[in-house]
């Protein structure tokens, strides 16, 4: 029986991978087109999962780390990328506001490789942060120097003088925008209203299934083949039990949809759901469910976790949104794509694998691992991920 399944869901895949193949020319021109007099995303990731009968994007990141991933490929692409951005109007100083954590060496990295795809010989980059008050170093593969963030008027500096033309954001402000960066005269990308004290993923995904509609249409496909069925609770309150019994009811409507999806194309997998903090990151507040009782009947450890999320903010909004196994693996170990981005084109991909966890579950965790493929083939897994990018400026 799982082979007859393999089968049909090989089929379904070949089917999108030739559509995308035979018109990726035009799909891209549409994608390209739409962006209109909206600006391409800075950058950003976006976790792509591939079930063999469906290929969705199941998060969206603007403010991307994880670049010391990418191999030299993929760094020259994303160096590419930032100097067509910059090739009109250049700035000739950069400063890098970095996440407000110190202990997180990979990320440390991630931060060195960024400031070498940005920086140029006619552009200087600098990291600082508005949430200390003296230079701090950390050491990486090389020394990494933030610098306190000082203010005169609605102008930041740092080292007393040293004036950004520019001010790149690699935090996602869960917790807020701290003041001293607010109502500047230098430009901040990306947008301080794309941080998660605004954002949602409700709203990305509901920005995302309208253009994949838009584009399925224009393109004869089905959307539900590119996209995930979404519904949103609020005034939830995990540690408490409140909301809980509102939300069961509303992963038992999504499994129900996702059941006739399965019926019209013979999968017979079981359907499920992740459960996800509205505005969160970092792989927290995330849990799966396959009907409204599993949610009802969280244990007390979970219902904790699942209560805060990054930064001690309160999970009070969860999108609930139809679960994509992923059909890859290496070594049984399943992994899903991850696309890295640059002014909206993709640069590389990079496989997220984790051991530990299974290919229903979510596998951004702290004991996941990643390897690099620069060399990919456009295929039905970069169009979603490009779809995702359009649809961040739409949100």
């Amino acid at each position: 029986m799982q082979r007859t399944e393999d089968n049909k869901h090989l089929k379904i895949s070949e089917h999108l991978n030739k559509a995308v193949a035979d018109k990726s020319a035009q799909m891209k021109e549409w994608i390209f087109s739409n962006y209109k007099e909206n600006k391409r995303p800075l950058y950003g990731s976006v976790d792509v999962r591939n079930s063999g009968f469906k290929v969705a994007p199941v998060d969206t990141n603007l403010f991307p780390a994880g670049f010391n991933n990418l191999d030299i490929h993929g760094l020259q692409n994303a160096k590419a990328e930032f100097a067509e951005m910059f090739k009109n109007n250049k700035p000739g100083k950069i400063l890098i506001i970095p996440e407000n954590f110190t202990r997180n060496q990979n990320y440390f990295e991630n931060l060195l490789a960024l400031k070498n795809i940005v920086a140029s010989d006619n552009i200087v980059v600098e990291f600082g942060s508005p949430h200390i008050t003296e230079i701090q170093e950390y050491n990486a593969s090389s020394i990494i120097t933030l610098n306190p963030i000082t203010r005169h008027h609605n102008t930041i500096y740092i080292k007393q003088d040293w004036k950004p033309d520019l001010i790149i954001l690699n935090t996602d402000l869960t917790g807020g925008v701290p003041e001293i960066i607010e109502n500047i005269s230098q430009p901040i990308i990306p947008e301080l209203n794309k941080g998660w004290h605004k954002r949602r993923k409700f709203t990305h995904f509901t920005a995302y299934n309208k253009i994949a509609e838009e584009f399925c249409r224009e393109f004869s496909l089905d959307p539900w083949l590119l996209s995930t069925y979404i519904a949103k609770a609020e005034n939830i309150d995990f540690r408490n039990k409140v909301g809980l019994e509102e939300a069961g009811s509303v992963v038992d409507n999504i499994i129900e949809q996702i059941k006739l999806k399965y019926e019209e194309y013979q999968i017979t997998s079981p359907p499920y759901v992740f459960i996800k903090a509205d505005n969160g990151t970092f792989g927290m507040g995330i849990m799966i469910a396959s009907s409204g009782d599993d949610i009802l009947n969280i244990n007390k450890k979970k219902r904790h976790s699942m209560d805060v999320i990054k930064e001690g903010v309160l999970n009070r909004e969860i999108i609930i949104q139809e679960g994509v196994p992923t059909i890859h693996n290496i070594n049984s170990s399943p992994y899903e794509n991850i696309a890295y981005a640059v002014n909206g084109n993709i640069v590389s991909f990079i496989r997220r694998i984790n051991s530990s966890r299974d290919h229903l579950t979510n596998l951004n965790s702290p004991n996941a691992s990643f390897t690099c493929n620069s060399d990919f083939i456009y295929n039905s897994e970069a169009l979603v991920a490009e779809l995702a990018l359009l649809a961040s400026v739409y949100e």
